[in-house]
């Protein structure tokens, strides 16, 4: 008991200084805003879900983003994601939560491929470098807007220390740890990450199966079968909320039937392959052109390279073989479409249809790269002697290969590399770091302390992460204290019209654009959203004329009704719809109404008519939507101008309540969190116990 105390507080050092380098990182951000897709997608969306939650709301519809949607359906919210819930304890979600989320996953990351490469290699410094490399490679410094992918990467090497650890010691605490990682993957991450891991865990659970057989061991076989099994089963259910979420809203998005592959974009090409040197050649595209700083960068550090040859010939991990192995087809298919690879994955395999951007798939290549590294790394500390020759090799020619890469980065630019100082700081730095590292190695008689290449490689990648920072991480002409003190609107105004985003962008066009509506509480027409209704894509197809639809009140009562839907004008005074309504009105007619209530929660309307006539709401129509009258009575709900809520509003004087209706996504979600804090505290005790 003695030893597993020292060994535990030994790694309490690394992992404490994995938190400070996750500062120092990123602490920018703190300062800053995000770019991009963080800023503009992520956080008004976020903002809606945790001001939803402190005011005692479900996050079910969020009413202000394309004309409503229903923010639990969208798998990159995070509506049933327990970390997002905490957030709400703290205050509002705001740009400064933004940097904490970030900081946090990052972090979390961090601990993960810490605890991931230590298994393989048993040695704490070498663990921490790659632990380190991984949050600071081109997919966490280029990849920072797209928050689902962070918080995915975050959870990945969790889930895979998890099934490593299931596979070789089938127990009930194991398939509970992959259940639980697994959950928090796919409630707060990218859906993307999880149809690429199915595919590497199940040919990771082939290998151990056919291990079984060989050795006829059929104990360790059932055992492996049955708590795999548990493990998945487990996963699946604890993951309900936002698997049933996404099933049921499937048949209604565009998105639902996968992508058509004309839309697949942000493929690497071979000029992206010069990041594993010089990220900074990808951030600009006036630099390299046909490629994205946020998509294509592949850096993990000036020094692995080297070290991965070594960890390769080192290795004697059959699974691990493996990893790698589906990392290079990883690779390949994140050619995207300039390789026949990804085309064939699209076509046979299920799931991957749904993924947009082949680019992702490259962190599947980073992550099983770095763990060969942490074990050439793990080599070279050990037995220093024996390494000297081979380092002193690798880091000979390394300096040949920066010169390469620059010429190239030179040869193919568009623009005055003058221009591009951090390109020219990058190669500087990395051919000081790699001097540094062959002069300590040539001059090094004795076996090396760990120190001088944690410092090497910490220097190198904390200067390559701010470099590239002002160009995908956060915003340098914006601090957070710039955003308009009426940005953050905490309670529920009744809107008054639909809001066209242009109109923001005009008035505050540096740190407000698309989807800020969600802050003001006003409803948009059209937003970033990843959840497109077919019907609002019609209406959006079928009126040239936009501009009356933004500029319609929020609830009204049309004049007239017309069956023909083959105009392409808006008439603000006419909707259109194929559902039996009433058609004419008289000069008798006489109705007025008033929104007494407009949250997430529910839209309450009062209306008064001396006849019965049809009622718009500006809300996309979906099939869980319910209008009831005060005296609970239900009231049809059909479609309007292909898309809106309408409904034929009696005679007389009522108050019309529409709520989005699923009562049992909030019993689901309850039932997931019991289901994580009991899986965590069977673990806790069992890791007590024994």
């Amino acid at each position: 008991m003695t030893t597993y105390n020292r060994e535990r507080e030994r790694h309490w050092f690394q992992i404490i200084l994995l938190f400070v380098t996750s500062v120092a990182a990123f602490g920018t951000l703190l300062l800053h805003p995000p770019l991009h897709d963080y800023f503009n997608e992520f956080l008004p969306e976020r903002f809606v879900l945790v001001n939803s939650i402190r005011h005692g709301i479900f996050p079910l519809w969020n009413p202000y983003q394309s004309m409503g949607t229903p923010t639990h359906a969208d798998p990159q919210s995070g509506a049933f994601y327990p970390l997002l819930w905490i957030f709400a304890i703290f205050g509002e979600y705001t740009s400064i939560s933004c940097a904490f989320d970030f900081i946090l996953h990052a972090f979390i990351a961090a601990c993960g491929f810490y605890t991931l490469t230590f298994r393989f290699t048993r040695h704490r410094w070498a663990s921490f470098i790659t632990a380190a490399a991984y949050i600071m490679s081109g997919f966490f410094v280029g990849n920072a807007q797209h928050l689902s992918w962070i918080i995915a990467g975050a959870w990945l090497p969790w889930v895979l220390w998890a099934c490593f650890s299931l596979f070789e010691e089938p127990d009930l605490k194991n398939a509970l740890l992959t259940a639980v990682f697994a959950a928090l993957l796919l409630t707060g991450g990218y859906p993307g990450f999880a149809f690429v891991l199915v595919y590497i865990v199940a040919l990771l659970f082939l290998y151990y199966i056919i291990r079984h057989l060989r050795n006829r061991n059929w104990q360790g076989l059932r055992r492996l079968i049955a708590f795999s099994s548990i493990a998945l089963a487990a996963s699946v259910l604890l993951a309900t909320p936002t698997l049933y979420s996404i099933l049921s809203i499937r048949s209604h998005i565009t998105r639902g039937e996968g992508l058509p592959y004309e839309s697949i974009k942000e493929s690497l090409t071979a000029p992206c392959l010069l990041s594993v040197f010089l990220p900074g050649s990808l951030c600009s595209n006036e630099i390299i052109s046909h490629t994205d700083a946020s998509m294509c960068s592949l850096f993990m550090g000036i020094l692995t390279p080297f070290f991965v040859v070594i960890g390769i010939i080192k290795n004697k991990n059959a699974p691990l073989w493996i990893f790698f192995g589906t990392g290079i087809l990883a690779l390949l298919t994140a050619f995207g479409t300039n390789l026949p690879f990804h085309k064939l994955a699209y076509n046979y395999l299920p799931l991957i249809s749904f993924i947009r951007l082949p680019a992702l798939f490259r962190i599947f290549f980073i992550f099983p790269t770095l763990l060969l590294s942490g074990i050439g790394l793990a080599c070279v500390m050990n037995e220093w002697p024996t390494s000297r020759k081979h380092l002193t090799m690798a880091f000979g020619t390394a300096p040949i290969l920066l010169i390469i890469s620059l010429i190239l980065t030179v040869s193919s630019s568009k623009a005055d590399m003058s221009n591009h100082p951090h390109i020219l700081a990058e190669l500087g730095i990395g051919v000081a770091v790699i001097a540094t590292a062959l002069a300590f190695t040539l001059l090094q008689k004795n076996k090396g302390t760990p120190l001088l290449w944690v410092v090497l490689f910490l220097i190198d990648l904390l200067v390559h992460t701010h470099l590239c920072g002002p160009y995908t991480v956060y915003d340098v002409r914006v601090k957070h204290d710039a955003m308009p003190p009426d940005t953050y609107v905490t309670d529920y105004p009744i809107p008054d019209s639909l809001t066209s985003w242009q109109d923001i962008i005009h008035e505050h066009p540096y740190y407000i654009w698309e989807n800020a509506g969600c802050y003001r509480k006003r409803v948009e027409w059209h937003s970033r959203n990843p959840l497109i209704f077919h019907e609002h894509k019609r209406m959006v197809q079928a009126y040239r004329e936009m501009d009356s639809v933004m500029r319609l009140p929020i609830a009204f009562f049309p004049s007239a009704v017309s069956r023909d839907t083959s105009h392409s004008f808006y008439d603000a005074d006419t909707i259109y719809t194929t559902d039996i309504l009433t058609q004419h009105y008289d000069s008798t007619y006489n109705s007025a109404l008033r929104i007494r209530e407009f949250s997430p929660k529910q839209i309450v309307i009062e209306t008064r008519t001396n006849k019965e006539r049809p009622l718009v709401l500006c809300q996309n129509v979906v099939p869980w939507w319910q209008a009831t009258t005060e005296k609970g009575e239900r009231v049809e709900i059909v479609a309007a101008d292909h898309s809106l809520l309408c409904i034929q509003a009696p005679q007389g004087q009522h108050t019309i309540t529409f709520k989005y209706h699923r009562p049992i996504l909030p019993i689901l979600f309850i039932l997931e969190c019991i289901g994580i804090v009991a899986a965590m505290v069977f673990v806790l005790t069992f890791n007590r116990k024994k």
